[in-house]
This record gives structure tokens, sequence and C-alpha cells, in this order.
């Protein structure tokens, strides 16, 4: 009894908890919530006054022009039926292609990955979602490089969204079936 219970406690802390298929199979509908943000200037640029700020100040690292989760709310929907993204902001992409990069089990396995083609008006745009083994979390991460056409010039943003299903219909009880 004892030698069992061992056995299916180490089969517990090794197994493979991630659901091991591409996340358009497991809903049509997707939500990813921009979680954490990384964003920090890159051009090498010096200022003597923010360096005697960050001498005096250590800790506050927005004297190095590094800010840490300073990003606005944003959520990029996918709806794998209609083969779209849509942006919080209403920007709408059609979903190219997709496809689906098994991590196996053997030998430790690596993480699962959806990768997502989109394509606007300019450009192809590439999402790549690891499904995380051991929890089953969804991420996706984004990294926006310096460009000198853009405002932020020198400044190199990194962000991580948390991806899950999406409930697209409400169910309910039959007893309140009169609200519909």
């Amino acid at each position: 009894m004892i030698k069992s219970l061992i056995i299916f406690i180490i089969f517990v802390f090794y197994s493979n908890f991630s659901k091991a298929e591409p996340m358009w199979e497991i809903a049509e509908n997707w939500v990813c919530n921009k979680t954490y943000s990384l964003m920090g200037r890159v051009d090498g640029e010096y200022d003597p006054w923010r360096e005697q700020m960050y001498q005096d100040n250590p800790f506050d690292l927005t004297y190095k022009d590094i800010y840490l989760n300073k990003h606005e709310p944003y959520v990029i929907f996918y709806d794998f039926k209609k083969e779209v993204t849509i942006g919080s902001d209403g920007q709408t992409t059609p979903i190219v292609n997709k496809d689906y990069y098994d991590g196996g089990t053997k030998g430790g396995g690596w993480n699962h990955r959806n990768v997502i083609v989109t394509n606007s008006n300019k450009y192809h745009h590439v999402y790549v979602i690891h499904e995380d083994r051991y929890t089953g979390n969804f991420w996706l991460s984004t990294t926006d490089e310096p460009d000198s056409n853009r405002m932020n010039k020198g400044i190199i943003e990194i962000e991580s969204w948390l991806c899950n299903p999406a409930q697209t219909e409400i169910k309910l009880p039959k007893y309140l079936k009169y609200l519909e």
C-alpha cells in the first residue's frame, strides 16, 4: 500500500500538466492581457543630472530610464473560428497562418508553442504563445525594438501577456431563462 502511494506521488510530481494540444483546439476564442512590461532606454544618451539623481536614489530606476510594469492596459482577442485578432483599440488583423510545436516530454521536454501569423496592411507579425508545461498557463511575449520613426526613439519595450480561453456565450440556469 505504501509503495503504491509513493509511486502515485512521484507520478503526480513528475507528470506533464499541460494540455499538449494547439490552443485553437482547446478553445475557439482566447484573450491575452498585457500582464508585465519592462521598458528602458538603449540609445546610450547620457544625462549628468539623471546620473546624480540615480546616485542619490539607487532604488529609483526611472533615473536610468528603466520602467517596470508602467504600461497601459491592453488586450488582444484571438478568434480562431473567424481567423482574426482584435486589439482593445479595435484594430482587427487577419490570421494568415498558425502552427503548433509539441515540446515533448522525453528528457524533460520543452514548453509547447503556438505560432500565429497575422497580416496587417504593412507587415506580417508572428506571435509565439508558449504553454508552460508545468502550470498549463499560456504566455505571449512581445518586444518592440527602438525605431527611429517612433516617438519613443531609443526605447526598447518587452511585454508578457497571460492568455486564457474566452467565454463567448453566457449559459444561464433554466430558472433564469426569462431574463434572455
